[in-house]
């Protein structure tokens, strides 16, 4: 939780600590409004954009100076800037939306936060998936990481294939004339 706003998540976390919510339940929902901002499930996102003949994999956000297998199983790795800015902006308006909830001790069962879930993704005009994706996550997990593989693979080639700062270096010497070498005993 901690991409959330430290308002939000001390709301929740005081919400599960007092039984207000399930924390398995409650998971299950964030996922489901992170997956309405595609349009896809995160198994799908990783399945199709995952490839090891983009730049980069297909990968648009990482952690360090270049990618690592585990950012290649992400799916929010894949999303371009402004897919992350809608969802994210989709996230905070119903942890607000949530919060005020609270705030007012309106008590909420799991089954009314779907409900009222589906109200707001049709509010804010995006469309409610109607299944829990067509690919596994196993299955999306597998593809990436078959697909970073061969990337990391290719990725080593080509920095084998250049020549390293020593040989560099040593080409860049000025060319001289072997000298001949002297026998023992002679000046």
């Amino acid at each position: 939780m901690s991409a959330l706003p430290a308002k939000s998540e001390l709301l929740l976390q005081n919400m599960f600590e007092e039984g207000e919510l399930q924390c398995e339940a409650t998971h299950k929902e964030f996922l489901s409004v992170r997956r309405e901002g595609t349009g896809q499930t995160a198994a799908e996102i990783v399945a199709a954009r995952a490839d090891r003949k983009q730049p980069n994999m297909g990968l648009t956000n990482w952690r360090g100076a270049k990618p690592r297998k585990e950012d290649a199983v992400m799916a929010r790795n894949y999303l371009s800037e402004p897919e992350l800015a809608a969802l994210n902006n989709l996230v905070e308006q119903y942890l607000v939306f949530a919060e005020g909830q609270a705030m007012r001790r309106i008590p909420m069962r799991m089954g009314d936060w779907v409900a009222k879930l589906d109200g707001f993704l049709r509010l804010n005009e995006r469309d409610i998936l109607t299944h829990a994706g067509r690919m596994t996550h196993e299955e999306a997990v597998g593809h990436a990481t078959q697909e970073y593989d061969a990337f990391h693979s290719e990725r080593l080639a080509e920095k084998a294939a250049q020549p390293d700062d020593f040989d560099k270096a040593v080409r860049a010497l000025p060319a001289t004339k072997p000298t001949p070498k002297k026998k023992q005993g002679q000046p």
